[in-house]
């Protein structure tokens, strides 16, 4: 069963290890650079199989009105089980007056932009929006 898991950064090999798996460009090589990328995010949320990390999104907002999804990278062995739509609903939860936008760079390889379609997002020049629900 998958677990999620708030506001916490797993250990920065694990996310290396998904991040490298789930084919999203970031400098995996770099720990340093990556742990400032997380350490900086003010909305993190992670999906668990067992302690293995299967999902991760990373982003900021400042609560009130504007939101950035910086990553959303799922592991291909759980493609299939809601994983990503499950991040995103988590982190929209946290503030539904807050517009949220998702470049498409921030997605992994192969993520179904079907599922942001059902989940209310609308596309952009390079991404997608899901306005604020006030």
């Amino acid at each position: 069963m998958i677990q999620y898991r708030s506001g916490t950064i797993p250990p920065i090999h694990a996310i290396v290890a998904l991040y490298g798996d789930a084919r999203l460009v970031r400098p995996i090589h770099d720990h340093s650079a990556l742990r400032n990328l997380c350490e900086r995010a003010n909305v993190i949320h992670a999906a668990f199989l067992s302690e293995r990390l299967v999902g991760f999104l990373r982003g900021w907002t400042d609560g009130i009105c504007a939101g950035f999804i910086a990553d959303l990278a799922v592991h291909p062995d759980v493609a299939k089980e809601g994983v990503g739509r499950e991040l995103l609903r988590l982190a929209c939860a946290e503030c539904p007056s807050v517009s949220w936008v998702l470049p498409t760079s921030a997605l992994a390889k192969g993520f179904p932009t079907k599922d942001l379609n059902a989940l209310g997002w609308k596309p952009l020049d390079g991404g997608w929006m899901l306005p604020n629900e006030a």
